[in-house]
């Protein structure tokens, strides 16, 4: 029985739901054309994926997909892509962080989420999706991470980064909420963030046996280069996240990948990532309540624009 992916599934279309009425509701229209490039542009992404590399498909439990196997694609795919697009957003931009660190730790943010539900999807009921040449075990080499390819870790890293990079320096040049303005965003968004990511996929396949180290060069260095940035220039936040849905989606996903660890039986077989797993849980949870709740923020930050 498929009750891990119609559950997800199912809950991940109340969620994108719920955050078209919040933003709507908030005439929030620049969010509204976020999440909307990033589903459109998840389901392109994923389909041209498949297409070009069968490097991997999806289950066919899914309810609503587009496509025919062994090319279909989840729809719910690109709904999760663009509520994760948003999210990240809504909390970068609690930050004085210039337009590339914002960027970066939009991508680090994404990348950190997929790094423990990956692992977790590839087992659940068969596997949401199921990588070719890659089996699901528990161990890491120089090309998979406990059965994920590093280049699909990659490969999200500038899908976020590339996309997010797109809309700000869009939103930096075009300040208005006209319509055809919103409407020209969201299509160079996915138009542009295709291209560009077809085009540093190429180069990563390139690498073959090395990608792990990009890996590790892009994520690793992306913290570190946050962490220095923000110490150095004493960052504080300075606007509150307007509502709670990138808390309870964050919480959403990390109570259905702590249950689901659970449930494999990871808990006990990898209990170290496990605890890694809760930690960052509570440190994200306790920041985003932080951001959410508070009633003033502190407007002394010394960056400027």
């Amino acid at each position: 029985m498929t009750i891990w992916i119609i559950t997800f599934e199912i809950i991940t279309f109340c969620f994108f739901i719920i955050a078209i009425i919040l933003t709507l509701k908030n005439k929030s229209y620049r969010s509204l054309s976020t999440i909307i490039a990033g589903a459109i542009f998840g389901v392109i992404l994923e389909y041209v994926n498949i297409f070009l590399t069968e490097g991997y498909k999806y289950s066919q439990d899914f309810i609503f997909q587009v496509g025919m196997e062994p090319f279909n694609v989840p729809i719910m795919i690109g709904l999760a892509w663009g509520l994760l697009l948003e999210s990240s957003h809504k909390i970068s931009e609690s930050f004085h962080f210039p337009i590339i660190l914002r960027t970066i730790f939009e991508a680090t943010f994404v990348v950190s989420v997929d790094l423990f539900s990956d692992i977790i999807a590839v087992r659940l009921d068969g596997g949401f999706w199921i990588w070719a040449g890659h089996p699901a075990v528990l161990t890491i080499t120089n090309t998979d991470f406990m059965g994920i390819s590093y280049g699909n870790f990659v490969g999200w890293y500038f899908v976020v980064f590339l996309s997010s990079l797109i809309l700000h320096l869009f939103d930096a040049k075009y300040k208005q909420s006209k319509l055809t303005v919103l409407i020209i965003r969201t299509v160079v968004c996915i138009i542009g963030a295709e291209i560009l990511l077809l085009l540093v996929l190429y180069l990563a396949m390139q690498l073959s046996n090395w990608v792990w180290l990009l890996f590790l060069i892009i994520y690793v260095g992306s913290i570190i280069v946050l962490i220095i940035y923000s110490v150095k220039n004493k960052i504080l936040p300075i606007k509150r996240i307007p509502n709670y849905f990138p808390l309870v989606y964050f919480i959403f996903l990390y109570l259905y990948n702590v249950f689901a660890m659970i449930y494999l039986g990871l808990a006990v077989q990898i209990p170290l990532y496990f605890g890694l797993i809760l930690i960052y849980t509570m440190f994200v949870s306790v920041f985003l309540i932080k951001l959410t709740w508070l009633k003033e923020i502190p407007q002394n930050n010394p960056i400027e624009n």
